[in-house]
């Protein structure tokens, strides 16, 4: 038989409950032995008056603290010797470097790369200061080929480098679009400018005076009047009583009038500033349903809605929805559909001390609470 129902919650005392016959009142305390779990391995004391012992190696950086208030045991880590590591050097080119170590020359290295280097470079070359290739270097002494960034603000300046070589200097070879190094001639030209110049357009032949631009009655339209002369009205496009305009803000100080039969609004945010919004304002009795879907794309379980079901007078959530429904089955179980109701919520505050028996607020899920604390629930 449906009815209200006592909720008992933390804090409420053994007596609410119709308890069978010896049920337990009452706990005599006895021995524990003592028990912890490190890593899942469960650890027991030895009897009943037992401690557990947890010994720790400071050798290996490794020290353990306990606490009694509250119990607990602590980890942490000092420093850790080499010998204690796995790994206890890191090995550059054929250099091994322990850790905490400094190496100030470097065996068995063949290439370096880097975004920025301050140094000098010592290879097998027969230069003393050897490096392939260098990007953004300061000073590059015997460079086969020098990045030349381009301005674009006119002010410059480039600089012409020159490249010692058999024959003697000789201007080096520069990746630009703005210089131009010929090797035949041996010398560096700008081949680009970066300043733009402004040229007059030139003035109409003729002169066009009197020209009126009106709109005449039909709507979407516009004449021009040259000189007294009207031409034929023309037509803006897509803003004529057939075309379908799109635009991008717009602001109507008047009313807003659809006619169609389908309203759709493709925004991100809906701020509507009116208090209450009217839903199914054409029903013609108290047997329509209504609510808000979500729609959820291509998901399988279709959409989700929260909307009052007139058959069983309540609200509630349901999901494999489409589109264009128009109803919502909140009591069903089939059919792919999963329906649950939303609680009406009573309060002796504010409903009284009787608690609703009939009418459609006294059904499965109610929930009413007291003055006292008390919950109840109609199931």
């Amino acid at each position: 038989m449906a009815t209200w129902k006592k909720v008992v919650v933390s804090g409420s005392n053994i007596s609410q409950l119709n308890n069978d016959a010896g049920f337990l009142t009452s706990v005599t305390s006895q021995n524990a032995f003592a028990t912890a779990s490190v890593n899942g391995v469960l650890i027991t004391a030895d009897n009943s008056a037992g401690s557990l012992i947890y010994a720790s190696s400071s050798g290996a950086g490794l020290n353990l603290v306990g606490s009694s208030a509250p119990d607990t045991v602590t980890f942490n880590l000092s420093a850790i010797p080499n010998a204690s590591l796995a790994n206890s050097a890191v090995t550059v080119g054929s250099t091994a470097i322990s850790l905490g170590a400094t190496a100030t020359t470097l065996t068995g290295l063949t290439s370096v790369s880097s975004t920025s280097f301050t140094g000098s470079l010592f290879g097998t070359s027969s230069w003393a200061n050897n490096a392939t290739t260098a990007t953004t270097a300061t000073t590059a002494t015997n460079a086969t080929n020098t990045a030349v960034t381009d301005t674009v603000t006119g002010t410059g300046p480039y600089y012409i480098s020159f490249v010692s070589s058999n024959t003697g200097n000789q201007p080096q070879l520069v990746d630009s679009t703005g210089l131009t190094y010929n090797a035949t001639t041996n010398t560096i030209t700008a081949t680009a400018s970066y300043a733009s110049a402004v040229s007059p357009s030139g003035l109409p032949g003729g002169i066009v005076s009197a020209s009126v631009l009106s709109a005449p009655a039909t709507q979407g339209q516009v004449q021009l009047t040259t000189n007294g002369v009207a031409a034929a009205a023309v037509t803006i496009q897509n803003l004529g009583t057939t075309g379908n305009p799109t635009f991008n803000n717009v602001i109507i100080s008047g009313d807003l009038t659809v006619s169609g039969t389908t309203t759709a609004v493709n925004t991100a945010n809906l701020f509507v500033a009116d208090q209450f919004i009217l839903i199914a304002s054409g029903s013609a009795n108290n047997t329509t349903d209504g609510g808000i879907i979500v729609d959820r794309g291509t998901y399988a379980a279709g959409n989700i809605a929260i909307g009052y079901d007139a058959a069983t007078f309540r609200w509630g959530l349901q999901d494999g929805l489409t589109d264009s429904v128009n109803a919502v089955d909140l009591g069903a179980s089939t059919g792919g559909v999963s329906g649950s109701f939303l609680a009406h919520v009573f309060t002796e505050a504010t409903h009284g001390a009787t608690k609703p028996i009939t009418g459609e607020f006294a059904v499965a899920g109610a929930i009413y609470t007291s003055t006292t604390g008390d919950i109840f629930m109609y199931s």
